[in-house]
């Protein structure tokens, strides 16, 4: 979790700055551990993504548009930034399952597998559309932006390294919120989406047949 420190303990002086703290709770125990802790003008912890005993975060500097996505060993408590050795600083959310990694960057979404090293960017298409907001299961990348004009439902291949268009929105219509769960996909089709009371309507389908789990 990212958390806003104001109490009397804090490290960031005066009472308008608040400690920007980066912590994780053991459930079954309650013991909650900081990882770390700095004031808020200086830096800002935004997104989290949990996989195993490996920690993903993105910290932003202050005034900074981009962030780094530093990678925490919850074992060992070390820890080693990412984003920055691959040249590919962080814009939005990212996402984690298993050995891979996924964060939005300025020219796409950029995969990363932590067991192997292998990484490489995934660049929207004129015929995609906009791709932003990872989310990762099994084989498949795929994407949750829903305010995006245009926007559509996209997955991705990890494993072939191909891309499928599963829907697009037909006039004044909107698709939205994709999930997976084991080889189907459903999304949220929304209609007479200038009006208040536009219909709603959940779709589905199989995934496309995909290879074996993803290899480092």
């Amino acid at each position: 979790m990212n958390l806003s420190d104001w109490g009397p303990d804090k490290k960031c002086p005066g009472a308008d700055k608040a400690d920007a703290v980066l912590a994780i709770t053991q459930i079954d125990t309650g013991k909650r551990e900081e990882l770390d802790r700095v004031c808020f003008d200086q830096a800002e912890w935004l997104n989290v993504a949990l996989s195993g005993d490996n920690l993903f975060a993105t910290r932003a500097d202050a005034h900074q548009t981009t962030s780094d996505v530093i990678l925490f060993n919850l074992l060992d408590g070390s820890s080693r930034q990412l984003s920055q050795s691959l040249d590919e600083p962080a814009t939005g959310l990212l996402a984690a399952q298993g050995a891979w990694v996924a964060w939005d960057t300025s020219g796409g979404t950029l995969l990363y597998n932590t067991a192997s090293g292998n990484h490489w960017l995934v660049s929207p298409s004129e015929q995609s559309g906009p791709l932003q907001y990872p989310s990762i299961d099994g084989t498949w990348l795929y994407w949750t932006d829903w305010a995006a004009d245009g926007y559509k439902v996209v997955v991705y291949d990890m494993q072939q390294k191909e891309m499928v268009i599963l829907a697009a929105p037909g006039d004044n219509e909107q698709v939205w919120e994709p999930y997976i769960y084991g080889k189907m996909i459903v999304w949220e089709r929304s209609l007479q989406i200038d009006q208040a009371n536009g219909n709603n309507f959940l779709e589905w389908t199989k995934l496309p047949k995909s290879a074996l789990p993803a290899t480092p």
